[in-house]
Formats: C-alpha cells, sequence, structure tokens
C-alpha cells in the first residue's frame, strides 16, 4: 500500500469513529475545467458581477493552492438528514460550546427559514418591477419574509439584481434533479460543470 492510499485508510477510519456517513479526497490542484469557466465570463454570463473577472478572482479560481498555499488534499464529507443532525448533535455542538440539546430547534428554524425563501425571490421581483418602492420592500422583507438585515438585502438586489435566485431557487432546482438521477454523485458533477436547461 502507498503512502496515498494508507492516509486514505487513516483519514475514513478516523470519519468513521466521528460518525461520518460519506467521506472523500480531492487533490489540489488546477481545476480541469477552468477554460470552460474562462468561456463563461467572455460570454459576459456573469453579468454586473464584475469581481467573477477580476485578476484576483481567476488566480485564486484557476489554482487551489494559491488559497490553501502548503495543502496537498482537501477532505470533503456528507452528513444527509437524520445523520447530520447526530453528528451536530454528538461532536459540533459540544466543539463550539453550544448546549447539544438545542441542535434540533436549529434545524427547525432553518427548516422554516428554507420555506420562506421563496418570499425573498418575490420581494426582488417586485422591488426591481418597481411594484414595492424601498420601504415597502423592506417591510415586506421583516413581516412576510423574515429577513433579519432586508436593509442589506436589497443592497444586495440593488447591486446584483437577480442573482438572489441562485440562493433561492437554485438549490431547490439542483435538489430535484439529483433525487431523479440514478446516480446522484455523477448528476452533481455535471450540474457542477455544464449548462443545461432545467424546464
Amino acid at each position: 500500500m502507498n503512502e496515498a492510499a494508507r492516509l486514505g485508510e487513516v483519514v475514513r477510519a478516523a470519519a468513521a469513529r466521528l460518525g461520518l456517513a460519506r467521506v472523500g479526497a480531492i487533490a489540489v490542484e488546477p481545476p480541469r475545467r477552468f477554460d470552460l469557466y474562462r468561456s463563461w465570463l467572455a460570454a459576459g454570463h456573469h453579468g454586473e458581477m464584475a469581481y467573477l473577472a477580476a485578476p484576483e478572482h481567476l488566480a485564486a479560481r484557476a489554482d487551489l493552492g494559491e488559497l490553501l498555499r502548503g495543502a496537498r488534499t482537501v477532505v470533503v464529507q456528507t452528513l444527509p438528514g437524520e445523520e447530520r443532525l447526530r453528528f451536530e448533535r454528538g461532536v459540533l455542538f459540544p466543539l463550539a460550546g453550544l448546549d447539544p440539546s438545542e441542535a434540533d430547534r436549529y434545524h427547525r428554524v432553518e427548516r422554516e427559514i428554507r420555506r420562506l425563501a421563496p418570499l425573498r425571490v418575490e420581494a426582488a421581483r417586485a422591488y426591481l418591477d418597481g411594484e414595492r418602492d424601498r420601504v415597502q420592500s423592506v417591510l415586506f422583507l421583516e413581516n412576510e419574509a423574515l429577513v433579519p438585515a432586508p436593509w442589506a438585502f436589497l443592497r444586495f438586489v440593488d447591486r446584483y439584481r437577480t442573482y438572489v435566485i441562485a440562493y433561492t431557487l437554485g438549490p431547490k432546482r439542483v435538489r430535484r434533479r439529483i433525487e431523479k438521477s440514478t446516480d446522484p454523485w455523477r448528476e452533481y458533477a455535471a450540474l457542477a460543470t455544464e449548462a443545461k436547461d432545467e424546464t
């Protein structure tokens, strides 16, 4: 067994002791599809988000080693559903000095916030279409969507327009595609690297 394989076994064993269900590792190296990202920028798909094409941003994306100097491998893990809750209650909450008995309530609140996410899209649409002015939009966001910082949300909408969809409808569409697939990991990789019509 070579050194990389041996270290992989060590990581998997440590993950199992911590209760992590799925663990993987990726090499810290330049992305194989970086040219696709450059062509996406060249086509103007980043809209008003000029920072995506800024040299410092491109440099970091072109080589993960620029962000993680000295690292050779990144270990990633997933915790679906109940497994995540058990891990957070038993490991993460105690490590953070939080009361583990609050983990269930935290997840309930998180679920309710996700259910309200479409209201953020509606707020952005009505604001950009001129159906609600700034003050009316703030009141809607506070009272209906329960957004804790509505003024900051509107500043985001002012600057990036409908990009808010990426944080609301985007995850929902990704989840729907993956749940329909017989090979969820392959489907996720395809979503991350290919432009497909979701309609």
